[in-house]
């Protein structure tokens, strides 16, 4: 009955909005009482109907576990929007795609059919569902000026007080114009105060030794003369002007103290402000990246990862911090120095005004350029650090090949191609620095020439020109630190565009045959002792990574009972890695189902399921530290007793003791210390320390001597027979026969498809 359900609801309003369709496939899915209801396995020939069902599923199964949350309701959206696309897609096709099966058709014609749509549904399913793994590689807007201040937020309180410092250095700073102001004119009137009081020193003299004193004349032969002038008057008017200008100097010792603090404060405080800046985006991002899927690391290369951690970052954090401390310490020193300016003469000051206007207008020019080739410098550093990175740890293939002279050589095209982008930021940089330059001086030569204008009609003194003259220097030097910090604000803005575009990447695994995303914190565990049955149900996959859209896994169904060891061969490429890959979620299914002990896997909490079952890869992974550290990597708190008990299982124990400093032994990057088999042997020894329920063995036998196998097969029997450990499963991804006849069962795969058992 259902089976008419369905197909009634999908098929009977065909020509109705994709929107009802969506709705009514919902409803239809969730009035069936059980999965059985909904036909997963059941075999359906209309070609649409067919994708439709696998979709219905997730309702299905669904219906009565999952609370009616946010995310579930996302969940909903989610799938509307896919129905809808599907529906969509239906509308636009032909006739004879939009019928149901007809009778007449052959069997032939209808599965080539089925095949063509699902190979197309599959594909359209994961690019969508993987958009958020997008690559690197592509062009991205920068962000824009609040999303780059946002960093700046959590130091804002420590931020201001630095600025609060530089506003009283620039302030003191300041002070020294007006100070050589007024001592160039205390020692331009001295000359001028001296002579008069000669003159009226000599006049009093002369007019008191004659006799008709009293009448208010001067007359005409009087002789003045120095030489009748008091040394004494002189000397007390000398010391005058002496003092006052000793009095200026303490007062701008004084200022030069308090600007000094301030300057020790606010340096202090924008380089640290920086660092940790600096070190809680390098923090921020390594978390980001560390929790994106599979997917989106075999879409983006790890040189050019760890690239934007330290490149990008510093780009960003520090040259932003440093370029806002000089930003807003020039504005503070701009302002001051035109109140200053306009306070001593407002009509000069108006001949200044083109000069902020020509430096923007370069500002402008230099800014629209550098934001382009700053990027794109920033981006052939990631390559070539890739580059390198890469050379490095595959040395040994290089030098086998005799490859050392041409890596040279393309690795200094690379530092060519970056030196070409980095020469052009210096050219625009040194045209702008030339051209204001050029501007500043300009100005600054007029405004002597003006000035000089009016102190000559007496408007203006020479101590007023001169301090002016220097507030002008610093205004055009500000507005010169000004274009400047505002090109290192575009260059910052520029190079994070990577860096903000990994930082908002969401962390989440994907869903199963639909592509919806599951939180990685969500979803349920199993009891302690649940059986470890695995079972792929139906399972169709591909790589989305891959531009083709061929199948690595086509319709693959098989069970691994609890307590059993199965060996799962095949030829290259015939998706055995892909089985282990799927079992830890590190992909999601195009179609299909996989159980652990009844329970879909993608309702199970993604890092409990991980820590249910332990994998050995093809090429056994070791860090650059101790065996001990090692081995104990997914149990830190492990003791040595503990870890010695697993490398015993794993044969690895008396190898260890062999070399020199035993397990505090270093074994290099990646292991290169140790040969291939003893790598092997301490990446399983890895995965049995954290006592899994399903031990996934990828070829991880294949660098071992046959008697090394055989005691390592043993061991694993032991421990999957004994009830002192947790171990209730081992799948074996091999193509010896060897482990193959040591397995309970074997299945063979070819071209994604179960051969037989």
């Amino acid at each position: 009955m259902s089976i008419l359900m369905m197909r009634r609801a999908l098929w009977a309003s065909s020509k109705r909005s994709p929107i009802i369709l969506a709705g009514r496939a919902r409803k239809v899915a969730l009035s069936c009482q059980s999965p059985s209801q909904c036909c997963r396995r059941t075999i359906i020939r209309s070609s649409h109907t067919h994708h439709m069902i696998s979709k219905l599923h997730y309702f299905s199964t669904n219906r009565s576990s999952r609370p009616h949350s946010v995310d579930y309701s996302s969940r909903l959206i989610q799938r509307r929007s896919c129905y809808a696309r599907y529906f969509s897609n239906l509308s636009n096709s032909d006739d004879n795609d939009r019928k149901p099966f007809s009778p007449a058709m052959s069997a032939a014609e209808a599965n080539k059919r089925d095949e063509e749509f699902h190979k197309q549904t599959i594909y359209t399913n994961n690019t969508n569902s993987l958009s958020n793994a997008a690559p690197l590689n592509v062009d991205l807007e920068p962000p824009n000026v609040s999303r780059i201040l946002s960093i700046l937020k959590p130091e804002i309180s420590s931020l201001l007080l630095a600025l609060g410092a530089l506003t009283i250095s620039t302030a003191a700073t300041l002070q020294f114009p007006n100070a050589i102001g007024e001592m160039i004119d205390i020692l331009s009137t001295a000359g001028v105060a001296i002579d008069s009081t000669i003159i009226d020193s000599s006049l009093s003299s002369e007019m008191s030794d004659m006799p008709n004193s009293s009448n208010n004349t001067t007359p005409d032969n009087i002789n003045v003369s120095p030489d009748s002038v008091s040394p004494d008057s002189t000397t007390q008017l000398e010391q005058q002007k002496l003092d006052q200008i000793q009095s200026i100097a303490l007062q701008m010792l004084g200022f030069f103290t308090v600007g000094s603090a301030a300057t020790f404060y606010h340096s202090t405080s924008f380089e640290t402000i920086g660092q940790k800046i600096g070190a809680r985006l390098r923090k921020q991002l390594f978390s980001t990246i560390i929790h994106q899927n599979i997917t989106f690391f075999d879409q983006n290369r790890g040189g050019e990862l760890a690239n934007r951690l330290s490149t990008d970052v510093h780009e960003v954090a520090e040259h932003l911090v440093q370029n806002i401390s000089i930003f807003m310490s020039n504005m503070v020193r701009s302002v001051t120095a035109v109140a200053s300016m306009m306070a001593i003469s407002p009509a000069l000051t108006l001949y200044l005004t083109p000069l902020p206007l020509a430096l923007g207008g370069c500002a402008a020019v230099y800014g629209k350029f550098i934001k382009i080739w700053s990027k794109k410098h920033l981006d052939v550093l990631a390559h070539s650090t890739h580059m390198a990175t890469e050379r490095f740890g595959g040395i040994t293939t290089v030098l086998s090949f005799g490859r050392r002279q041409s890596e040279v050589t393309n690795y200094s095209n690379v530092v060519e191609s970056a030196y070409v982008f980095a020469r052009k930021v210096a050219i625009f940089q040194g045209a702008f620095l030339g051209s204001s330059y050029l501007v500043g001086n300009t100005a600054l030569m007029g405004t002597l020439v003006v000035g000089a204008t009016f102190v000559i009609d007496g408007s203006m003194t020479a101590g007023q020109l001169a301090g002016f003259c220097m507030f002008a220097g610093h205004l055009a030097e500000s507005v010169l630190e000004i274009s400047e910090s505002v090109g290192g604000f575009l260059r910052a803005q520029g190079g994070g565009a990577r860096l903000f575009f990994l930082l908002d990447k969401d962390s989440f695994e994907l869903r199963g045959a639909g592509g919806a995303i599951d939180t990685i914190d969500g979803g349920e565990t199993l009891p302690a002792l649940y059986k470890a049955d695995i079972q792929f149900d139906g399972v169709d996959f591909y790589y989305p990574s891959h531009t083709q859209q061929s199948l690595v896994l086509d319709n693959l169904s098989f069970k691994l009972s609890d307590g059993e060891m199965l060996a799962v061969s095949g030829s290259s490429g015939s998706g055995k890695s892909s089985i282990v890959a799927l079992l830890m979620r590190f992909y999601s299914p195009s179609r299909g189902v996989i159980t652990l002990g009844g329970k879909d896997i993608y309702d199970l909490n993604v890092e409990w399921l991980r820590s249910q079952i332990s994998i050995v890869g093809q090429e056994p992974i070791l860090f650059h530290a101790t065996i001990f550290e090692n081995v104990s990597y997914g149990r830190p708190d492990a003791t040595r007793e503990e870890v010695i008990k697993a490398c015993v299982a794993a044969n690895a124990h008396s190898f260890i003791m062999g070399l020199s400093e035993n397990y505090n032994t270093i074994v290099g990057e990646r292991g290169k210390s140790i040969s291939g088999g003893q790598k092997q042997r301490l990446c399983i020894a890895r995965a049995l320390l954290t006592e899994p329920r399903i031990l996934a063995l990828d070829e991880s036998s294949s660098a071992l001597d046959a008697q090394a196998e055989q005691e390592l097969l043993l061991s694993l029997r032991r421990l999957l027979e004994s009830d002192d450990n947790n171990l209730s499963a081992v799948l074996f991804v091999t193509h010896k026969n060897s482990v193959m006849n040591a397995c309970d069962r074997s299945i063979m795969l070819s071209e994604g498809k179960t051969k037989g058992d």
